[in-house]
């Protein structure tokens, strides 16, 4: 439970600090009279969310063979590298990087 606790605050935290730069286009409004600046760098935008990979990903060291590990405790941990292995956050493009936007 500590490692699944830790996981998921380390993706609490990314997903967090993504959306508090590239909020839901929905949330801005709360953004206006509180003059939080919404953005940390200028001509990056937000263009939807997709799945991608976590800034800490979890990573399961294989010490044994397959078969000599503890069926239940290999079952829970590859539940949690599964479940862990990804992220669905907010994707982000700069500007400037575009001869042409259409």
């Amino acid at each position: 439970d500590a490692l699944k606790d830790s996981v998921q605050r380390s993706h609490d935290e990314q997903l967090q600090g993504m959306l508090a730069a590239h909020p839901h286009p929905q949330a801005l409004w709360t953004h206006v009279h509180t003059g939080t600046d919404v953005t940390s760098e200028p001509g990056v935008v937000r263009i939807g969310t997709a799945v991608q990979t976590p800034d800490d990903p979890l990573e399961v060291p294989v010490n044994a063979p397959p078969e000599d590990l503890e069926p239940v405790s290999a079952m829970s941990l590859r539940e949690v590298a599964l479940r862990y292995a990804t992220i669905e956050a907010p994707v982000s493009v700069e500007l400037a990087s575009f001869h042409c936007i259409v």
